[in-house]
């Protein structure tokens, strides 16, 4: 070198914290002078001796390339104007393995570049701004695979972005704010079929959507609150099928709805309550004519007051509170030995509780009958 003689220059950094001449401390110079200034050469730790840069050209409104070192160890090396990276640059861990590759700003990440982890493996590709990424980007799995890419801000998901399985499927699609799903967008389970597509909240189904089978079958359209149906729905069979519609909470029928059989046909409509007939209802037999077997007054699944219909040895049998009987009888055979022509038989509430299997034992067990008939 043309000049072995140090020069000795007070430094002090400023407060920004990815000064790259961050040490309060004074140092040498040892190299090239132009004009009578420190042009090419290595920058040393005045007290220890330790090198701090190499290669360098120090306070130059030029972009000057240089390697900076802490305990000759390489953290940084790029342009570096007034002591800061500025421009195209590598920076690295201080165990020595590359972090970041791409732009400078004032001493930092800011621009395009490429962030990795210790191991060397991808972890943040795209614009950065003030040592984050800012706007467009990906974000890799710490195994290497895609995890994210879409729009950031202030080193979070935010804005319009697609996450991924490990597998590379598409896990979900829509609106992030903060680093989780908020806004409108799409689920899908790890075979890509989708599972869930409507509104998000803090990674959690909220508002209207509707959830879908694995087989791609629709299981719930409506609204949800948490990750659970709440408000009115409608719930689905696996097969299609209409399962429940009306009002839930918590994930449970509440309130007024309608709940089918697996066939289809209309099983009850009414009161529920912690997912049971509770109230004022409607059961119906499994049947198409939609025959009523039940209507009135239910608590906890059961039966407790009103109008009940049975078929006993084909012939429907009416009971109204267990009491007051209506027998609509279609086989006369029954009511020969009665009367003729009967269209309704009426029982005073005065017998015993229960009704026996066949019609004769009927008749048998209950006292004072009187019997109301219209002739043709």
């Amino acid at each position: 070198m043309s000049n072995e003689n140090p020069i000795v220059i007070p430094y002090k950094p400023d407060e920004s914290k990815k000064t790259i001449l961050f040490l309060d401390k004074q140092i040498k110079f040892v190299g090239k002078l132009k004009n009578k200034q420190p042009y090419l050469g290595c920058w040393y730790d005045l007290n220890t001796n330790e090198m701090l840069f190499k290669n360098s050209r120090y306070e130059y409104k030029e972009y000057p390339l240089c390697k900076f070192y802490i305990k000759n160890i390489l953290i940084y090396e790029g342009n570096t104007p007034y002591g800061k990276a500025e421009g195209k640059g590598k920076y690295y861990y201080e165990t020595g393995e590359l972090m970041y590759i791409g732009e400078f700003k004032n001493g930092y990440f800011e621009g395009k570049g490429k962030k990795y982890h210790k191991s060397g493996i991808l972890t943040l590709e795209g614009d950065f701004k003030n040592d984050k990424i800012d706007g467009k980007g990906k974000e890799y799995y710490e195994t290497g695979e895609l995890l994210y890419e879409g729009d950031f801000k202030n080193n979070k998901c935010s804005g319009k972005g697609k996450w991924y399985y490990k597998s590379g499927k598409l896990m979900y699609e829509g609106d992030f704010r903060n680093n989780t799903t908020n806004g409108r967008g799409k689920y899908y389970f790890p075979n890509g079929d989708l599972i869930y597509v409507g509104y998000f909240k803090n990674n959690n189904y909220d508002k209207f959507g509707k959830w879908y089978y694995i087989n791609g079958n629709l299981s719930y359209e409506g609204t949800f609150k948490n990750n659970k149906f709440e408000g009115n729905g409608t719930l689905y069979y696996i097969n299609g099928n209409l399962h429940y519609t009306g009002e839930f909470k918590n994930n449970i029928f509440e309130g007024k709805g309608k709940k089918y059989y697996k066939s289809g046909v209309l099983m009850y409509e009414g009161e529920f309550k912690k997912d049971k007939f509770d109230g004022k209802g409607v059961k119906y037999f499994d049947n198409k004519e939609q025959e009523v077997e039940f209507d009135g007054i239910f608590e906890n699944n059961e039966f407790v007051k009103g109008l009940e219909n049975k078929y006993i040895e084909g012939v429907k049998i009416t009971l109204l509170d267990n009491l007051d009987i209506t027998m609509n009888i279609k086989m006369k055979k029954y009511l020969e030995p009665l009367t003729q022509k009967i269209d309704k038989i009426y029982y005073s509430p005065e017998y015993p509780p229960g009704l026996s299997k066949t019609i004769k034992e009927i008749f048998e067990s209950f006292k004072n009958l009187k019997l109301m008939y219209q002739n043709n």
